[in-house]
Protein backbone atom coordinates (compact mmCIF):
# COMPACT_ATOMS: atom_id res chain seq x y z
CA UNK A 1 0.00 0.00 0.00
CA UNK A 2 1.43 3.59 -1.17
CA UNK A 3 2.51 6.05 1.50
CA UNK A 4 -0.35 8.23 3.05
CA UNK A 5 0.45 12.09 2.46
CA UNK A 6 -0.91 14.53 4.29
CA UNK A 7 -2.36 17.99 2.22
CA UNK A 8 0.36 20.63 1.55
CA UNK A 9 -0.98 22.62 3.75
CA UNK A 10 -1.50 20.46 6.63
CA UNK A 11 2.42 20.14 5.79
CA UNK A 12 3.42 23.67 5.91
CA UNK A 13 1.56 24.03 9.69
CA UNK A 14 3.69 21.12 10.33
CA UNK A 15 6.71 22.96 9.57
CA UNK A 16 5.59 26.26 10.90
CA UNK A 17 4.86 24.38 14.53
CA UNK A 18 8.25 23.01 14.36
CA UNK A 19 9.86 26.75 13.73
CA UNK A 20 7.94 28.07 16.48
CA UNK A 21 9.23 25.60 18.65
CA UNK A 22 12.65 26.11 17.52
CA UNK A 23 11.74 29.42 18.30
CA UNK A 24 10.54 29.02 21.94
CA UNK A 25 13.70 27.03 22.93
CA UNK A 26 16.27 29.50 21.88
CA UNK A 27 17.56 32.61 23.74
CA UNK A 28 14.76 35.39 24.51
CA UNK A 29 17.37 38.43 24.14
CA UNK A 30 18.57 37.21 20.55
CA UNK A 31 14.39 36.90 19.58
CA UNK A 32 13.83 40.17 21.39
CA UNK A 33 17.09 41.79 19.29
CA UNK A 34 15.41 40.03 16.34
CA UNK A 35 12.19 41.86 16.88
CA UNK A 36 13.54 44.90 16.70
CA UNK A 37 15.83 44.10 13.89
CA UNK A 38 18.85 44.94 15.63
CA UNK A 39 20.21 46.82 19.08
CA UNK A 40 20.33 50.01 18.04
CA UNK A 41 16.37 49.84 17.23
CA UNK A 42 16.30 48.41 20.59
CA UNK A 43 17.94 51.00 22.06
CA UNK A 44 15.50 53.62 20.70
CA UNK A 45 12.47 52.29 22.85
CA UNK A 46 14.76 51.86 25.68
CA UNK A 47 16.19 55.14 26.08
CA UNK A 48 13.56 57.04 23.89
CA UNK A 49 13.57 61.45 24.42
CA UNK A 50 10.24 61.14 23.42
CA UNK A 51 7.19 58.95 22.74
CA UNK A 52 3.78 59.39 20.95
CA UNK A 53 0.13 57.07 20.92
CA UNK A 54 -2.00 57.06 18.31
CA UNK A 55 -5.64 55.36 18.04
CA UNK A 56 -5.79 54.22 14.64
CA UNK A 57 -8.45 55.24 12.82
CA UNK A 58 -11.48 52.45 11.64
CA UNK A 59 -10.23 50.40 8.86
CA UNK A 60 -12.56 51.52 5.52
CA UNK A 61 -14.78 48.71 4.92
CA UNK A 62 -15.24 48.88 1.53
CA UNK A 63 -11.13 47.36 1.56
CA UNK A 64 -10.07 44.30 2.86
CA UNK A 65 -6.67 46.07 3.53
CA UNK A 66 -7.25 46.43 7.23
CA UNK A 67 -3.67 47.00 7.71
CA UNK A 68 -2.70 49.78 4.95
CA UNK A 69 -0.19 52.01 5.63
CA UNK A 70 -1.79 55.09 5.47
CA UNK A 71 -4.22 53.55 8.32
CA UNK A 72 -1.02 52.08 10.30
CA UNK A 73 0.62 55.10 9.84
CA UNK A 74 -1.91 57.94 10.63
CA UNK A 75 -0.88 60.71 12.74
CA UNK A 76 -4.79 62.48 12.89
CA UNK A 77 -5.78 60.67 15.84
CA UNK A 78 -3.52 61.63 18.81
CA UNK A 79 -4.23 59.84 22.27
CA UNK A 80 -3.16 61.59 25.05
CA UNK A 81 0.68 62.31 26.15
CA UNK A 82 1.72 59.78 28.26
CA UNK A 83 2.87 61.10 31.40
CA UNK A 84 6.68 60.40 32.20
CA UNK A 85 6.02 57.57 33.96
CA UNK A 86 3.79 55.94 31.64
CA UNK A 87 5.86 56.84 28.93
CA UNK A 88 8.53 54.73 31.11
CA UNK A 89 6.98 51.74 31.95
CA UNK A 90 5.43 51.38 28.24
CA UNK A 91 9.31 50.94 27.10
CA UNK A 92 10.35 48.66 29.66
CA UNK A 93 7.00 46.70 28.93
CA UNK A 94 7.85 46.83 25.12
CA UNK A 95 11.65 46.58 25.64
CA UNK A 96 11.66 43.37 27.83
CA UNK A 97 12.16 39.85 26.37
CA UNK A 98 10.05 38.56 29.18
CA UNK A 99 7.24 40.52 27.34
CA UNK A 100 6.36 38.09 24.72
CA UNK A 101 5.14 34.85 23.81
CA UNK A 102 8.26 33.67 21.60
CA UNK A 103 6.97 31.49 18.96
CA UNK A 104 2.61 31.65 20.09
CA UNK A 105 0.75 32.17 16.90
CA UNK A 106 -3.54 33.02 17.27
CA UNK A 107 -5.75 32.60 14.60
CA UNK A 108 -6.99 35.72 14.34
CA UNK A 109 -7.10 38.37 12.05
CA UNK A 110 -4.83 41.06 13.33
CA UNK A 111 -6.26 44.29 13.73
CA UNK A 112 -3.45 46.81 14.91
CA UNK A 113 -5.95 49.44 17.22
CA UNK A 114 -3.43 52.02 18.54
CA UNK A 115 0.92 53.08 17.66
CA UNK A 116 3.15 54.06 19.96
CA UNK A 117 5.77 56.08 18.36
CA UNK A 118 9.37 56.27 20.20
CA UNK A 119 11.96 58.97 19.29
CA UNK A 120 15.45 59.19 19.96
CA UNK A 121 17.50 61.91 17.78
CA UNK A 122 16.53 61.40 14.42
CA UNK A 123 15.61 57.46 15.04
CA UNK A 124 12.16 56.35 14.98
CA UNK A 125 10.48 52.97 16.12
CA UNK A 126 6.56 52.51 15.68
CA UNK A 127 5.20 50.18 17.89
CA UNK A 128 1.65 49.14 16.71
CA UNK A 129 -0.50 46.93 18.75
CA UNK A 130 -3.83 44.71 18.07
CA UNK A 131 -6.01 44.74 21.25
CA UNK A 132 -7.29 41.47 20.80
CA UNK A 133 -5.03 39.45 20.30
CA UNK A 134 -2.18 41.65 21.99
CA UNK A 135 0.33 41.12 18.69
CA UNK A 136 3.16 43.77 18.99
CA UNK A 137 4.43 44.87 15.30
CA UNK A 138 7.49 46.45 14.83
CA UNK A 139 8.07 48.72 12.61
CA UNK A 140 12.11 50.48 12.23
CA UNK A 141 11.43 51.43 8.56
CA UNK A 142 7.75 53.38 7.78
CA UNK A 143 8.37 53.33 4.23
CA UNK A 144 8.42 49.84 4.33
CA UNK A 145 5.80 48.00 5.94
CA UNK A 146 6.57 44.54 4.45
CA UNK A 147 9.65 44.28 6.72
CA UNK A 148 7.76 44.47 9.86
CA UNK A 149 7.93 42.33 12.67
CA UNK A 150 5.33 40.90 14.98
CA UNK A 151 5.30 38.58 18.31
CA UNK A 152 2.36 38.53 20.13
CA UNK A 153 2.37 39.68 24.33
CA UNK A 154 1.96 37.36 27.00
CA UNK A 155 -1.84 37.97 27.80
CA UNK A 156 -2.16 36.91 31.03
CA UNK A 157 0.32 38.55 32.74
CA UNK A 158 1.80 41.64 30.65
CA UNK A 159 -1.24 42.68 28.45
CA UNK A 160 -3.88 43.86 31.64
CA UNK A 161 -0.89 46.47 32.45
CA UNK A 162 -0.64 47.58 29.32
CA UNK A 163 -4.06 47.93 28.64
CA UNK A 164 -4.63 49.63 31.81
CA UNK A 165 -1.97 52.41 30.54
CA UNK A 166 -3.46 52.31 27.10
CA UNK A 167 -7.10 53.04 28.46
CA UNK A 168 -5.78 55.89 30.47
CA UNK A 169 -3.88 57.50 27.39
CA UNK A 170 -7.77 56.90 25.46
CA UNK A 171 -10.13 58.01 27.97
CA UNK A 172 -12.85 59.56 25.37
CA UNK A 173 -12.52 56.14 23.06
CA UNK A 174 -15.54 54.21 24.36
CA UNK A 175 -13.86 51.06 22.11
CA UNK A 176 -10.96 50.88 23.98
CA UNK A 177 -12.65 51.82 27.39
CA UNK A 178 -14.53 48.73 26.47
CA UNK A 179 -12.46 45.94 26.06
CA UNK A 180 -11.68 43.62 29.33
CA UNK A 181 -8.05 41.69 29.37
CA UNK A 182 -8.16 38.03 29.37
CA UNK A 183 -9.46 36.05 32.35
CA UNK A 184 -6.59 34.92 34.10
CA UNK A 185 -6.71 31.15 35.22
Amino acid sequence: MGRLLRPRFLRRERRQEQKRQRNAARNPAELLEQLFNDDSWLDVVRSFDRLEFYILPKPDKSSNDYNAPKRLLATSSAGEIPSPDQARRVAEILSSAGTYSWGVQYMCGTLYGVRFDFHKGDKSVSILLCLTCAEAGVVTNPGDLTQMRSEHIELKKVFPELLSIIKELAPNNAVIQGLKPPSSG
